[in-house]
């Protein structure tokens, strides 16, 4: 049958089942789906397209966009180079994001480098580029902008030495998180510019 036919049968299927049966076949046709690349997933009995592709390359342009307006030329091409190595090589995809943020906000900053010992995001508090209308509201921005930095700080991503045994690569679900979050970072900082 057509897919829509198909999709309608997995739904209706669904409410046929008792309680606890309904959730292991949720959970393996969404496997099912997952594995062949399909944008529907199923969620509570309902067949869901999820455009997660749609929105990853609205975000990733707008920071293109964004970042070529205000001419932060090394910030787009870190994210750039974050982008395209996304897939081939998620370390330096991890790496290449996280240091687009630190330009950015070198950039936003009017700096010419990194400040040593974090004080970037002391720097960045004090800027008055991130709201402060309520208590703890600039820690916790700064807690997520930090995630990204220390993920790239993590052994298995690889950017201050393996050691002595290979580490795996990072997956690649991991590297395109940190590229969206990346991107969303930017973009508000941009825009609060």
């Amino acid at each position: 049958g057509w897919p829509v036919h198909i999709i309608d049968a997995l739904e209706t299927f669904y409410t046929l089942l008792d309680s606890g049966k309904d959730q292991q076949f949720e959970i393996s046709i969404n496997h099912i789906f997952q594995s062949h690349a399909s944008p529907f997933r199923l969620i509570n009995g309902e067949a869901i397209q999820i455009e997660s592709r749609y929105l990853d390359y609205q975000l990733r342009n707008k920071v293109y966009d964004l970042l070529s307006a205000e001419e932060f030329e090394g910030s787009l091409t870190e994210f750039g180079n974050a982008k395209s190595a996304l897939g081939t090589d998620n370390r330096e995809a991890i790496k290449q994001a996280s240091n687009a943020i630190e330009s950015t906000v070198v950039c936003v900053l009017g700096k010419d480098r990194v400040p040593k010992g974090g004080k970037i995001f002391k720097d960045l508090k004090n800027s008055g580029l991130l709201p402060k209308y309520y208590s703890g509201f600039l820690d916790n921005l700064s807690a997520i902008f930090k995630s990204v930095l220390e993920t790239r700080n993590q052994p298995e991503a690889g950017s201050h030495g393996q050691g002595k045994d290979v580490l795996p690569e990072p997956s690649y679900e991991l590297a395109e998180f940190v590229i969206n979050l990346s991107a969303s970072i930017i973009v508000y900082l941009i825009k609060n510019y």
